[in-house]
Formats: structure tokens, sequence, C-alpha cells
């Protein structure tokens, strides 16, 4: 699906207040069987989306698609919700849904989840730190949910559809800082792979947190910090295995490997080849 193509179903706009001793909602896995959107009007707190962790302040967004998991801790917050769909097809189910604790949720029952081809961002959670411009469009559109007049729903859709592509504008201007953290958090894998590295040691080598480095660096290279160093490694033995006689055991410490077993099952998976094979062919290919 393409993001010219959403034509949304607006089915609750709500504001709300969340207290930190809400037993019902705050510090459980909730499962949400549509598409959310929130505004944060005042308070502050925190919402996991998934595995990943969000700090709450007035004038953030944070929008996700139906079935995900997600959980609040929070003192005492109030937002405003938005429940809805990316397409009118289950305009039909217009009742809202509640929000479901995740031990109690029916997949079967909840909407399909869409998958965008170019708004990629949309397929996972969008958060927006700083998105106070958009409140007044919050606000209009609950004012429009719950009265009427002519055109009512086009009108709800059409808002909701400037303030997904708003918050996608908003992420985009943050992006090229974000391109510039993710460069050096490469840069200092690649001086530094030899090292015990984790997302929390590479987080720090370039002063953000490592829940704010997991999330940027997945979101621009497509990839985790963890997979990235895992590549990065064997990329250096690749290299080694053909231009140095240094034996395998050597090259895979070296490399910043720790456990060689699983080390040769990693190399033989990624590339159909022991590593004595691999510089074997290599050498053969090549006359070296």
């Amino acid at each position: 699906m393409l993001l010219q193509d959403i034509n949304p179903f607006v089915r609750q706009v709500i504001t709300a207040t969340l207290r930190w001793d809400c037993s019902d909602d705050n510090n459980q896995w909730l499962y949400a069987p549509d598409c959310r959107a929130y505004y944060i009007l005042d308070g502050k707190g925190e919402i996991t989306i998934e595995n990943e962790r969000y700090s709450l302040v007035p004038g953030c967004v944070v929008c996700f698609q139906a079935r995900t998991k997600y959980k609040w801790n929070v003192e005492n917050i109030e937002y405003i919700s938005v429940n809805f769909d990316y397409l009118m097809d289950f305009s039909y189910k217009s009742d809202s849904f509640h929000t479901w604790h995740l031990n109690e949720a029916h997949k079967e029952h909840s909407l399909a989840r869409v998958e965008f081809e170019d708004a990629k961002a949309l397929n996972g959670c969008v958060f927006v730190a700083n998105a106070a411009a958009l409140e007044m469009y919050f606000r209009r559109m609950s004012i429009a949910f719950h009265n009427t007049g002519s055109y009512r729903t086009e009108y709800i859709s059409s808002m909701l559809k400037t303030i997904v592509i708003a918050l996608l504008r908003l992420s985009d201007a943050a992006e090229p800082r974000g391109n510039d953290i993710v460069t050096d958090i490469m840069q200092y894998i690649q001086e530094n792979y030899s090292d015990e590295l984790d997302n929390e040691t590479v987080a720090a080598a370039v002063s953000i947190s490592a829940s704010y480095a997991t999330r940027l660096f997945k979101r621009v290279t497509g990839k985790t910090i963890h997979n990235y160093i895992i590549d990065y490694r064997m990329a250096v033995v690749k290299e080694q295995l053909v231009s140095t006689s240094r034996s395998v055991q050597e090259i895979c410490f070296s490399a910043g490997f720790s456990d060689y077993p699983h080390f040769l099952k990693s190399f033989k998976k990624l590339t159909g080849k022991t590593p004595t094979e691999y510089r074997k062919t290599f050498l053969e290919t090549y006359k070296i």
C-alpha cells in the first residue's frame, strides 16, 4: 500500500486521563485491536511499544498499528486518543474497540495491519517528541467527531490523514542529525570491532541512550546494531582469510568473536562454507 492511498476511518476520539494508580491499564501489557494515535496534553511518563521505550511529555505524539502490544508507565497523563484504520474497509465496525490486556487478546477479532511500501515508518511505531503544532488538529478532530454536520466522516478522515503526513514530515526533519549519529555509530564499530561491544557500549560512545540508539539505527539502516556488528566482523574475517595465513581461530578471536564453535556455525550459515573451505575456494579461483 502507498501513503497516497490511505483513506482513514476514525472510530473514536476521546480526551482522557491515565493516573499511576489506575491498575486496569497502567503498567500492564495491552493489545491494540485497531490503530492508535496519542497526543500528550499534560503530564509525564513512558510508553513501551513492543520492545521500545519512549518518554512522554506534553506535545509529543505516538502512533502505531493494530495488533501492537504496548504498556503505559505514567504518573498522571492527559491525552487525546484516536482509534482508527488506515482504510475504510472496516468502517462498518463503527463501535470503538476497548483495549485488551495482552493475556486476554483475541487476534482473530482484531483488525489487520497495513503494510506500506513507501512510508515504511508507519509499519511500526511513529514517535515525534515535539509535535505541539499538531495539537490544534487533534482538538479540531475531537470536536468534529463529537458533533454532527455535513461530510463529518470525510472531514475527520482528511484531518487524520493530514496528521499522519505531518508526523512523517516531522520525523524526516529530524533525520539529518539522526543520519550523523548513525554514521558515528558505524565508525565506532569499525574502529573497535575487536572489543566487546553491545548496544549500551556503542550508545555511550556517541553520548545517547541505548534505547534511542537502537531505535534510530534500525530506522535508518533497516538492521539492528547487533546485526551490524556481526556483519562487520564477518566481513573482517573473510578479508583476513584471503589476505593472511593466520589460523581460523586466531582470525575469529581477533575479529571480536568470543565463541569459536558458534562462530563456525554462523560462518557456515552465512557463506555455505567453512572458513577453511572459503579460503581454499578463493585462493583456487584467483590462483593466489
